[in-house]
This record gives structure tokens, sequence and C-alpha cells, in this order.
């Protein structure tokens, strides 16, 4: 479940953070006061520490499970009225399959998961090596069936 999720988001987030320290440093110990390079070093690379160090001060939550908590929509589905349409792809490596919770959407006839299963996480790409875009046809396909 989440530990996997946890592990394997962190790696990606702290090499982007560890190969772009020379342009965070100076921002991060200016506005946050914090030396970024040495919190890197001393912390597991996970999902949570990222938001820690990263989103926690950039946007004032009070720790990172504030900010997952407020930032996750699945306390809010429930509640939706207006007819809704989610995507995702169940290869995203930050919201994919094992964080889905699927009941909720089930439980709610107000909202549509649409899924695929390889698309990356804002891509919606149909191949690996392909510029063209699955999400179109069922975001059309949802609206016109709203309009009917």
């Amino acid at each position: 479940g989440f530990g996997i999720y946890n592990e394997f988001m962190g790696k990606y987030q702290f090499d982007y953070l560890k190969n772009n320290i020379d342009l965070l440093q100076p921002h991060f110990m200016s506005e946050y006061g914090m030396d970024l390079a040495s919190e890197l070093e001393s912390n597991k690379n996970s999902y949570i520490t990222y938001h820690k160090l990263i989103t926690v001060p950039m946007n004032g939550y009070k720790d990172a499970w504030d900010y997952v908590r407020k930032a996750a929509p699945y306390d809010r589905i429930p509640m939706i009225k207006t007819p809704t349409m989610f995507l995702n792809s169940i290869n995203d490596p930050f919201m994919g399959e094992k964080v889905i919770d699927y009941d909720i959407f089930k439980k709610n006839p107000n909202v549509v998961l649409a899924t695929n299963k390889y698309a990356g996480h804002m891509g919606y790409h149909e191949q690996l090596f392909s510029m063209k875009q699955w999400h179109g046809i069922p975001s059309l396909d949802f609206l016109e069936t709203l309009r009917d």
C-alpha cells in the first residue's frame, strides 16, 4: 500500500531536488531559513519527507499529513452533486492503482472514474512514444451524455 508508494515517489522527488540543489538552496535559505541541502542528506527519501521539506513551507500547511489530507479529493467526492468525471491512469506514479479508492467513486452516482492502464501522471498518452492522448474521447462522451 502506501509504504511502497511513499518510498517509490520519494526517490524520484529527491533525485529531482538533489539535481537542482544549486537553484533551490538560496531560495530555501532566504525564504524559509532552511538549509535544504543538509535536510536532503539527513532525511529519508520519501513522499512524506518531500512534502515536509517542500510543500509545507511553500504553502503554509501545518505538516505533511495536513497537506495529504487537504490535497486528496476523497473527503469531497461523496459531496459532489454536479456530474463530474475523474481521469486516472493505473500506472500514474503519484496516484496509481494502489491508492485509488474505487468504492468512494462507486457510492456517488454523480461521479465517474475513467482509467487507462498506461498513461503516466498527466499525459494520458495512448502509447509510450506517442503524442496521441486518450482522454479526449471519454471526456467528450461524458459531456455528450450530460447534454443528452
